[in-house]
C-alpha cells in the first residue's frame, strides 16, 4: 500500500481548524475574575437563577456575561448579555414579567452617562428568552 502524503495547504488547515475549535470551547467556559449571582422568581418559570461574571478592560470599562438557567421540562440555559460597558458592572432586575439588563455607558470625554436597560420577555413556545422591541430603555437614577 503507497501513501499519500497531504499537502501543506491540507496540514496548515487542519491546524487551524484545530486551534480555533480549541478557541471557541475555551471563551464557552471562560473564568472570570470577578462573578456575582442570585435567584429571581420569575412567572411563569419559576426560579431564574443568573451568574454576572466579568472584568476590567481598563480605565472605567467593564466586560460582562450574564447568563441565566431555569427549569421549564429540563433545564434550559441563556447568555443573556455579552459587552463592555462602564463603571458598574451590567446588573439584573425584574419589571413585572420581564427580565432586564442594566448597564451604564458614558459619553466619550464627558461626564454624562446614562444607565440603559435591555429587557427580555419569556416566551414559552421557544423555551427561552427574548428581547422586547424598546431595547435601550433609559433608566432614572
Amino acid at each position: 500500500m503507497k501513501l499519500r502524503r497531504s499537502s501543506p495547504v491540507a496540514a496548515v488547515l487542519a491546524g487551524v481548524l484545530a486551534v480555533s475549535a480549541t478557541m471557541s470551547f475555551a471563551q464557552e467556559s471562560r473564568i472570570w475574575p470577578d462573578t456575582s449571582s442570585g435567584t429571581m422568581e420569575f412567572a411563569p418559570v419559576g426560579a431564574v437563577d443568573y451568574s454576572i461574571g466579568y472584568a476590567s478592560v481598563g480605565y472605567d470599562h467593564f466586560e460582562t456575561e450574564i447568563m441565566v438557567s431555569w427549569r421549564d421540562r429540563g433545564e434550559r440555559t441563556q447568555l443573556l448579555f455579552s459587552g463592555i460597558q462602564d463603571k458598574p458592572p451590567a446588573q439584573m432586575t425584574a419589571r413585572g414579567n420581564l427580565l432586564c439588563v442594566v448597564a451604564q455607558y458614558c459619553a466619550r470625554y464627558q461626564d454624562v452617562c446614562s444607565a440603559l436597560a435591555t429587557c427580555y420577555a419569556y416566551d414559552a413556545g421557544q423555551k427561552q428568552f427574548v428581547e422586547e422591541d424598546a431595547e435601550g430603555e433609559a433608566v432614572p437614577r
